[in-house]
């Protein structure tokens, strides 16, 4: 799986000076979805953000994403831990599957503006997928078992695997439990069009 980031854009504006402000405002225009991401309130306090959406005339979904939560003491902390600048979260999946979680509310969110004519607001937080995840507690050793079987090699992942070594790592386990030979699923002939009738 390779995460392009295909489509999206990046721009830079100063959200404090009177032209950025009516730069950005213009841009909200032409939008359906404004994602204010790790830095809590900033655009918030600039005037934009989740006020806006959904304060009646915003007619598009705004969404947070933090590592805490939304609300309550710890919903302004900024960054990971607390730390003045932003920063990677330590856990790679649980940073993709809040992205993922967040995606899946903004898609509900569309469909549910496109329905009721209304803004909506998507909060996400690492902390609460975290939480989530880890009450899903381990699986027990006989399921684990059959699949440490197929790959005697397999090596425990740790908080500072990078995402690089970790997709060499997932490559090189699939290679192996599912074959790359004739008919196994990395077989190049069976990545092959198909007319369907």
């Amino acid at each position: 799986m390779l995460d392009t980031q295909v489509g999206k854009r990046n721009v830079v504006i100063d959200l404090k000076s009177v032209e950025g402000k009516l730069e950005f405002r213009a841009l909200l225009e032409e939008r359906d979805v404004l994602l204010d991401k790790y830095r809590p309130g900033v655009i918030g306090r600039m005037g934009f953000g989740m006020r806006l959406c959904g304060g009646g005339g915003g007619d598009y979904v705004c969404a947070g994403a933090n590592v805490w939560v939304a609300w309550g003491a710890v919903g302004s902390l900024e960054g990971c831990w607390g730390l003045d600048e932003s920063a990677a979260p330590l856990l790679l999946n649980s940073d993709y599957q809040t992205g993922v979680v967040g995606a899946i509310g903004i898609t509900h969110a569309l469909y549910q503006r496109v329905e009721e004519e209304d803004s909506c607001n998507v909060d996400t937080s690492l902390n609460q997928f975290n939480n989530r995840y880890l009450d899903l507690t381990l699986h027990e050793e006989e399921a684990v078992a059959p699949i440490k079987a197929k790959d005697l090699e397999f090596k425990v992942l740790s908080h500072d695997t990078d995402l690089f070594t970790l997709v060499s790592m997932t490559k090189q386990s699939l290679r192996k439990s599912h074959g790359s030979g004739k008919d196994e699923l990395f077989d190049p002939p069976r990545f092959t069009v198909v007319e369907m009738c």
